[in-house]
C-alpha cells in the first residue's frame, strides 16, 4: 500500500482510485482464501481430569446412575465449557452409559454427540487427537452393530487423522483394532502380526500415568499375542507370551498403587490363560493350583466376576480329565449359580459341555444328553448370527477405501491448481488495470492542474467573503447580547417592584383566603421571572446547571398548578391531580418551570370542557410526574421534532393560542442536567401523557 501510494510524489501522478481498487482486491482475496474465526471457550482440562478421575475411582461403590449425576454436577460448575472440556464430558460419560448394558443406546448416542462436534472444521483442526479417537470410538459402536463397512471407513477415517500426527503411541489405538478384527475372522497370524506391532508403538508413550495405554494396552497385546498362539496349537510362544505379559504386569503394578485390585485380578486372568497351557502339556497340580486362584473375584472389579466363572469351567475340565468327580460338580453348580446372572453365550454353551461329561462319567447318559444338545444348539444359534452378521474382507475394503482417499487428494490438488491459476488471471486484470489508470491518470495531469488552479482561485474569493460575513455576524451577536442586557435590565426593574409589593401586601392580614392565594401565585411567579431574567445573559450550557437543594414535590407541583388554574378556568378545563409527599433534591425554578411547560401544553392543545390529570409515583430511586390530557394529541410527522429548538413542531392551540417551540427543548435540556428522562406517548385526537422521571 505504501508503495502504491508513494507513486503520486515519484511520478506526479495522482493514483489514489489505484490505491481503492488494491484495497478491494486485497479484501476480496482474503475472502476468498480464509476468514477469521471466532475466539473460543477456554479448556480445562487439568480440572476436567481431575474430577475424571475422582469419580472413575469411586464409580463402583457409588453405582453407575449416581456417579453420572456428581461428574454432571461437576461440570456444570463450569463458567464455560470449551470444545476439549465438552469432548471430555461426552467421552467419559459415554464410559459411564457402556458400564451399564441397560444403558447401551445412551452411551452411542454421546458417541454421535463427539463426532458432531468434532465434524467441524475448525474443531477437527484444533482437535485432531479427540477427533481421530471418535472415529476409533464410533467404528467400535458400528462392529459391534454388524455394519462392518460404515466401521472401517470409521476406523480408516481415524488412521488418517493419527497419521499426520505422527503418534506411535496414539497410532496404537487403530493397530489394536485391525488386530481384533482379524482376530474375530480367525486369521491368528495376521492379527498377531498387528498386536506385536501395537506393542511395539505403544512402548513409545510418554506419559506414565496413563493407566490405559501403559498397563491395560501393554500386557493386553502380549497376553491377546499369547491367546492367538493358543489357538493355532504352537503351546511354547503361546506360554512365552503369557510369560511377558506377567513380567509387564509386574512391572507396572508399583507405578499405579490405586489400581492394585485391577491389576491383580488382570494378573489372575493371564495366569489362568497360563494354566490352559499347563493342562495341556500335562502340568495338572501347578494348573489346578493357578485355576484355584483365578476363581476369586471382587465386585470393584469389572470384568473378575465373568473372568472367576471361566475360571471355575476350566478347573471343573481339569477335575474332568482327573476323574475328580466330585470337585467337577461342586464347581459346575458354583458357575450354575451366576450363570443367569451374567447371561454370557460362550459361558452358557461351556458349561452344558462340562456338565454333560460329568453326567456321562456318572453314566446319566439320558440327562448328559440333554445337556451336550443344549450346548449344540446353543452354539448353532450363536454361529448362525455371525454368519448373519458376516463381516466383509478388511483387506479389500482399506484397499477402496485408499482409492477414495487418493481420489479426494487429487480432487483436492485440482481446486488448488484452479485457485492459483484464478490469481494468476486476477493478477494479470490487476496489473492491466493500473497501467491504465497510470496511462490515463498521465494524460489528464494538465487538465485536472488546471482544474485545481481554478478551484483554488474560487476557494479564495469564497473564504474572502466567509470573512466578512463572519465579521458581521460577529457584529450582530455583539448588538444582541446589547439588547438583551437592555432588555433584562428594563424588565427587571417593573418586574421587581410588583415582587416586593406582593410582599408588602402579604403582610397585611386582612386577605381572604383566595386573595392569599393568588398573592401567592404573584409572589411564585414574579420570582420565576426575575429568575429567567438572570439567566437571559447566561450561556445556553450555564442556564441548565442545576443548583440542587431539598424541595418538597408536592408542594411545588401544586404551586405550577396554581399558576395555571385561570388559564384551565378559562377553557372550562379541570385538573386533577395525585401527588405523594415526597422530598427531592433538584434546581426548584428549573424543574417547577418544566412541569409549568408541560401543564401549559395540555391547556394550551386540549379543547373545552376536559380533563388534565397530573400523577406522581415514587419508585426505587426517582419519582415519576405523568401529565396526561384529551387534547388534539401530536402529529405522528413532528413527534421527531418535539424536542428539538426551532424544529417544525411549531402549531396553534385550539384556541388559537401562539406556540415558539422553544419549550420542550428546554425541558429536555433541564431535565438531562439532573440526569433524569422525559419522553411521551400520543395519538392524534386522543391525547398526548408526557412522562417525567427524576431522582431523588
Amino acid at each position: 500500500m505504501k508503495i502504491i501510494r508513494s507513486l503520486y510524489t515519484i511520478t506526479g501522478i495522482a493514483v489514489y482510485p489505484i490505491y481503492y481498487l488494491t484495497t478491494v482486491i486485497i479484501v476480496c482475496l482474503s475472502i476468498f482464501f480464509g476468514c477469521s474465526e471466532k475466539s473460543n471457550p477456554v479448556d480445562h482440562p487439568k480440572l476436567v481430569n481431575a474430577w475424571i478421575n475422582e469419580i472413575d475411582s469411586k464409580y463402583i461403590d457409588i453405582g453407575v446412575h449416581r456417579a453420572i449425576s456428581e461428574f454432571d454436577s461437576l461440570m456444570n460448575t463450569l463458567p464455560t465449557r470449551g470444545v476439549g472440556d465438552q469432548v471430555e464430558y461426552y467421552t467419559f460419560m459415554r464410559t459411564l452409559y457402556q458400564r451399564d448394558s441397560l444403558l447401551a443406546l445412551q452411551a452411542e448416542a454421546y458417541t454421535d454427540s463427539i463426532l458432531s462436534l468434532l465434524s467441524v472444521p475448525t474443531n477437527k483442526a484444533n482437535y485432531p487427537q479427540k477427533y481421530a479417537m471418535i472415529c476409533l470410538l464410533k467404528g467400535d459402536d458400528l462392529k459391534a452393530k454388524g455394519r462392518y463397512d460404515k466401521a472401517y471407513r470409521m476406523y480408516y477415517e481415524g488412521k488418517q487423522v493419527l497419521q499426520t500426527l505422527n503418534d506411535a503411541c496414539e497410532y496404537s489405538r487403530y493397530t489394536d483394532r485391525i488386530g481384533k478384527i482379524y482376530f474375530e475372522e480367525h486369521n491368528y497370524p495376521k492379527a498377531i502380526s498387528y498386536w506385536k506391532e501395537a506393542y511395539k508403538e505403544v512402548k513409545n508413550c510418554q506419559d506414565s500415568t496413563n493407566f490405559e495405554l501403559m498397563f491395560i494396552k501393554r500386557q493386553g497385546y502380549l497376553n491377546d499375542i499369547g491367546f492367538c498362539y493358543q489357538q493355532l496349537e504352537n503351546l511354547d510362544s503361546a506360554a512365552f507370551y503369557y510369560n511377558l505379559a506377567l513380567k509387564e504386569i509386574d512391572k507396572q503394578e508399583s507405578i499405579f498403587p490405586k489400581k492394585a485390585e485391577f491389576v491383580a485380578y488382570t494378573k489372575l486372568n493371564v495366569l489362568g490363560n497360563l494354566a490352559v497351557i499347563l493342562a495341556a502339556q500335562g502340568h495338572y497340580t501347578s494348573s489346578e493350583k493357578i485355576f484355584r486362584a483365578c476363581t476369586r473375584y471382587s465386585d470393584r472389579v469389572e470384568f473378575s466376576l465373568l473372568s472367576s466363572l471361566f475360571a471355575r469351567l476350566q478347573l471343573s475340565d481339569l477335575y474332568i480329565q482327573s476323574r475328580q468327580l466330585e470337585k467337577a460338580s461342586a464347581e459346575l453348580d458354583s458357575i450354575n449359580n451366576f450363570r443367569y446372572q451374567m447371561k454370557d453365550p460362550d459361558l452358557d454353551v461351556l458349561w452344558y459341555e462340562a456338565q454333560g461329561k460329568c453326567l456321562i462319567f456318572h453314566k446319566k447318559y439320558r440327562e448328559a444328553a440333554e445337556m451336550l444338545t443344549a450346548s449344540i444348539n446353543l452354539r448353532k444359534k450363536m454361529t448362525k448370527e455371525k454368519i448373519t452378521n458376516e463381516m466383509s474382507n478388511i483387506g479389500e475394503i482399506f484397499g477402496q477405501l485408499e482409492q477414495e482417499h487418493q481420489k479426494k487428494i487429487a480432487d483436492e490438488r485440482m481446486v488448488w491448481i484452479h485457485r492459483v491459476i484464478f490469481l494468476i488471471i486476477l493478477l494479470a486484470i490487476f496489473l492491466g488495470c493500473l497501467i491504465y489508470m497510470i496511462w490515463s491518470n498521465y494524460t489528464s495531469e494538465k487538465k485536472r492542474t488546471s482544474n485545481l488552479q481554478a478551484l483554488n482561485n474560487e476557494l479564495h474569493r469564497k473564504n474572502s467573503e466567509l470573512a466578512s460575513t463572519l465579521k458581521a455576524l460577529e457584529y450582530a451577536l455583539s448588538e444582541n447580547k446589547h439588547v438583551l442586557h437592555l432588555v433584562s435590565h428594563d424588565l427587571r426593574n417593573p418586574i421587581g417592584a410588583i415582587h416586593t409589593g406582593v410582599q408588602v401586601l402579604k403582610r397585611i392580614n386582612s386577605h381572604s383566603a383566595h386573595g392569599e392565594k393568588i398573592l401567592d401565585m404573584l409572589q411564585t411567579a414574579t420570582r420565576s421571572a426575575l429568575h429567567l431574567i438572570s439567566q437571559i445573559l447566561l450561556t445556553p450550557t450555564e442556564r441548565v446547571i442545576p443548583k440542587r437543594e431539598a424541595v418538597d414535590f408536592a408542594k411545588m407541583v401544586e404551586n405550577c398548578i396554581a399558576i395555571l388554574q385561570h388559564k384551565a378556568k378559562e377553557k372550562n378545563q379541570q385538573i386533577l391531580r395525585s401527588i405523594p409527599e415526597a422530598t427531592i433534591k433538584v434546581d426548584h425554578e428549573q424543574i417547577c418551570r418544566v412541569i409549568t411547560n408541560l401543564l401549559a401544553n395540555s391547556i394550551k392543545f386540549s379543547a373545552h370542557n376536559t380533563i388534565i390529570s397530573i400523577e406522581g409515583k415514587i419508585l426505587d430511586r426517582c419519582i415519576l410526574l405523568t401529565c396526561r390530557d384529551e387534547g388534539v394529541g401530536i402529529p405522528v410527522d413532528i413527534q421527531k421534532e418535539i424536542f428539538k429548538p426551532f424544529g417544525n413542531s411549531k402549531r396553534e392551540g385550539t384556541s388559537g393560542e401562539p406556540s415558539i417551540g422553544l419549550g420542550l427543548s428546554i425541558c429536555k435540556q433541564i431535565v438531562e442536567a439532573h440526569q433524569g428522562k422525559i419522553w411521551f406517548e400520543s395519538k392524534e385526537n386522543k391525547g398526548t401523557t408526557f412522562y417525567l422521571e427524576i431522582p431523588f
